[in-house]
């Protein structure tokens, strides 16, 4: 019986050791962490300075836009069309980060913001809660598949 006991604590613990360190190999690396930190704070930048040329760079090819009560936007393409309709200049904008967690090849960012600008002529105050998705691309770049984001009003 002893044996038995001892027996089974030594799998468990096998076990236990050998999901640690699959867990472990499949989360993100600090280097992965640290791009896609710069990459959030490198997207603020040119959205603030209302710079589409520069912010469509961070999504993919197959990337997705979903914008609160309005429809779906597919393609890089059709994501520059739609940011170029806009009419935005911000007075200010803040978005830090609460999270960045990812396995393997998809990452995310949650992040809370809040800002206050101009949009199509008229000043607006919004805040809400902000989520992208990253996938590594073949070439080990970092881009945004899924841009979703909610208003707290």
């Amino acid at each position: 019986m002893k044996k038995t006991i001892v027996l089974c604590l030594a799998i468990l613990l096998s076990i236990g050791i050998f999901l640690a360190g699959t867990i472990q190999k499949n989360m993100l690396s600090q280097e992965d962490e640290k791009t896609i930190r710069n990459l959030h704070n490198a997207y603020e930048k040119s959205l603030i300075e209302v710079d589409w040329n520069v912010l469509i760079e961070f999504y993919a090819e197959d990337a997705v836009r979903m914008r609160p009560n309005e429809p779906v936007v597919v393609g890089k393409e059709s994501i520059l069309a739609e940011l170029k309709s806009f009419d935005l200049s911000w007075e200010h904008r803040e978005r830090p980060i609460k999270i960045i967690e990812g396995r393997g090849d998809l990452a995310f960012v949650w992040s809370i913001y809040k800002g206050k600008g101009e949009f199509k002529g008229s000043p607006f105050s919004n805040s809400g809660g902000f989520l992208q998705v990253f996938r590594k691309q073949q070439d080990g770049a970092w881009k945004i598949v899924c841009n979703i984001w909610s208003y707290d009003k």
